[in-house]
């Protein structure tokens, strides 16, 4: 009797570490219907311009520069050949990684996640999505003390409301948690 709890309560503790680690590292993105980092903000990123393969896929992304500004335009092009192109905005955040604001053409909606952007000294250039580890619950409390207010969809993508200028000094207080790659990387 005691081997039987043991095993289902030691199966449940399992789910629950499991649900937690998701939890802490799916958190990639937010999304919201507002410019975050306005023109006048974006910043140039030495080396993005180019052409990237992604490893272990046939994407392929190309990114250019739109002229004065720092602005860039991007065309992803997907395993199955499907094709975005739309323009993003970046700003330092820590190190080398990047706030970026993304706006797919004929999208209505802002994503801003996260990126690290780097030359190597051999002069490759690589670029991979990042993820914040933080739980749920410190993200909805610095939200909260910046005034701004986060909704949770199906896909766990954070729809951010409030003001524009609130919205920023939320995500740049983000730079005080860890990171990780993203394994998915798009």
């Amino acid at each position: 009797m005691n081997i039987i709890v043991f095993r289902d309560t030691l199966f449940h503790f399992s789910r629950l570490i499991a649900a937690s680690i998701i939890m802490l590292l799916i958190t990639a993105c937010y999304e919201t219907d507002q410019e975050v980092i306005h023109i006048d903000q974006g910043a140039a990123v030495d080396g993005l311009v180019g052409d990237y393969s992604h490893d272990g896929s046939t994407m392929t992304t190309e990114i250019t520069a739109v002229a004065y500004s720092n602005d860039y335009r991007y065309r992803r092009v997907d395993e199955d050949g499907s094709v975005t192109t739309g323009l993003l905005r970046a700003m330092p955040l820590k190190d080398t990684i990047y706030l970026v604001q993304i706006f797919n053409d004929g999208a209505t909606t802002y994503t801003l996640t996260f990126y690290d952007f780097r030359v190597g000294s051999d002069g490759s250039k690589t670029f991979e999505r990042m993820i914040y580890q933080a739980p749920d619950a410190a993200i909805h409390a610095l939200a909260e003390q910046h005034g701004v207010e986060i909704t949770e969809d199906e896909f766990v993508d954070f729809w951010l409301s409030g003001n524009s200028e609130n919205m920023m000094s939320f995500l740049l207080a983000h730079r005080d948690f860890p990171f990780v790659s993203d394994e998915w990387n798009y």
